[in-house]
């Protein structure tokens, strides 16, 4: 399915106090590092090419989860285990959590990703980035590893994972909705960022846009008992994500 229309969320986010509707975070960075921070764990991808990793061996590449954070404390593990190098090869994915399932099933709507898209257009924008930037061929629905398509029913139940591009129903989507493998939901939009400052930057807005488009879209679904059985699998077990 096709993205709905965006809804506009600027009255929401021109109100302070918004309140937070995200119980944590989880953040893959991909590119490359010469050294990890301690107790860092690198997952392979093949899909991240640095070209400086063919005259440098100390420079490993692949994706670095992190473990699920605090909605106050993920900052500080993206400035610490930041790669140096990255370019447009690299994706970096944000799992969010939240205090309740209506809450999640919310934003199972074609509405929230077009939404996404919308404002990151403005945030770019705001940003200067240039029209080299990656962000502006994700956002013109030209990376194949976040496409502009609404799968939740067919993502939501899925507890195993595969890299098929092509499966009717596949993850590769702007959002996609792992909440039967991780209780949480994946958005894939965004690439890595040119330094730490400017991705952190990028992650908050995508929680701003989030937690207003929660307060704005006005249907509240029914409650339901949704047979999804629990998985406590971290995100850090994730791993060969493609960009």
């Amino acid at each position: 399915m096709k993205l709905g229309k965006p809804i506009n969320i600027d009255p929401a986010r021109a109100r302070s106090g918004v309140r937070n509707r995200i119980h944590r975070v989880g953040i893959e960075l991909e590119g490359g590092w010469e050294r990890l921070p301690s107790g860092a764990s690198l997952v392979g991808d093949s899909s991240v090419r640095i070209p400086e990793a063919q005259t440098n061996p100390n420079i490993r590449t692949g994706e670095l989860p992190s473990p699920p954070r605090d909605i106050s404390t993920w900052r500080e593990w993206v400035t610490t285990h930041y790669p140096p190098y990255v370019n447009d090869t690299c994706g970096m994915h944000v799992h969010m959590s939240f205090f309740n399932a209506l809450t999640y099933q919310r934003l199972m709507t074609p509405s929230y990703a077009a939404t996404i898209v919308e404002e990151f257009k403005k945030w770019a924008k705001r940003e200067s980035l240039p029209s080299s930037h990656p962000i502006w061929s994700r956002l013109a629905d030209k990376s194949p590893y976040c496409r502009h398509l609404f799968h939740a029913d067919d993502q939501v139940t899925r507890r195993e994972k595969d890299h098929s591009q092509t499966r009717p129903g596949h993850r590769y989507t702007i959002i996609n909705y792992c909440y039967g493998r991780y209780n949480t939901l994946e958005c894939r939009l965004l690439p890595m960022m040119a330094t730490p400052d400017l991705a952190i930057r990028a992650i908050q807005e995508l929680i701003d846009i989030t937690n207003a488009f929660l307060v704005t879209s006005p249907k509240k679904e029914k409650r339901e008992i949704v047979e999804v059985p629990l998985d406590t699998t971290s995100i850090r077990e994730e791993s060969r994500i493609n960009a």
